[in-house]
This record gives structure tokens, C-alpha cells and sequence, in this order.
């Protein structure tokens, strides 16, 4: 979401995340391949908006709680079990692996402090 313009809190956030948003934005400079996976997910974001409010992130926020940990990124529980708005943004993983590959930006975030 970051790499497709999502700015809210940015300057509130942990530096974590303007570090990895730098680290991204190398890596979509150096590769077209990332560049066009960038712009499919970004495609995807666009296509699932919801409301134009926080029910957009919302539905990634719910997904991402229930996803099994890089590279996996599969549903830890069956989709009945999982919150209705979470369903939404299910397909946005496999554009999101696509981008990940692409780039190089296969980074474990759990061994940043900010992470622990």
C-alpha cells in the first residue's frame, strides 16, 4: 500500500517504515519486473476501494492478521473463520508475492527492533 501512494500517518510512523518504503523505492528504480508488479497491486488497490475511508485499509489490516508469515503469506484459518472484510483484500497476496520478487525486497521485518 505504501508503494502505491498510501501516506497516512507517515510522519507519526516508526522509522521502520520510511526505511522500508526507501529500500522499496530502490529496488522499483532498478527493475522493471518490480515496476510492473508495483503497478498490479497498485491496480488491485484501486479496483477493491470500498468507501474512500479507512474501510479501505481496513479489509488489508484484517487480511494481514490472519496470513501466515513471508513467504507463505496463505490464510491461517479457513475463510469462513475469517472477519467478511478481510475476504476483500485476499487477492491482493499473490500481486503482492509478484512484488516482493520482483524487487529483491524479500525482507524479514521481524528482526528489526521496531518489530520485537
Amino acid at each position: 500500500m505504501n508503494a502505491c501512494g498510501y501516506d497516512e500517518g507517515l510522519a507519526e510512523s516508526d522509522p521502520i517504515r520510511q526505511k522500508v518504503r526507501n529500500e522499496v523505492a530502490q529496488a522499483l528504480t532498478a527493475s522493471e519486473e518490480a515496476r510492473d508488479a508495483r503497478d498490479n497491486v497498485c491496480l488491485y488497490i484501486a479496483q477493491h476501494r470500498m468507501t474512500g475511508t479507512v474501510k479501505d485499509v481496513s479489509q488489508y489490516v484484517s487480511l494481514a492478521l490472519y496470513l501466515t508469515p513471508w513467504p507463505a503469506l496463505e490464510t491461517s484459518v479457513e475463510l469462513p473463520e475469517m472477519p467478511p472484510d478481510s475476504n476483500a483484500g485476499g487477492g491482493v497476496c499473490a500481486a503482492a508475492e509478484s512484488l516482493c520478487e520482483g524487487s529483491g525486497s524479500e525482507r524479514d521485518l521481524a528482526d528489526e527492533p521496531a518489530f520485537l
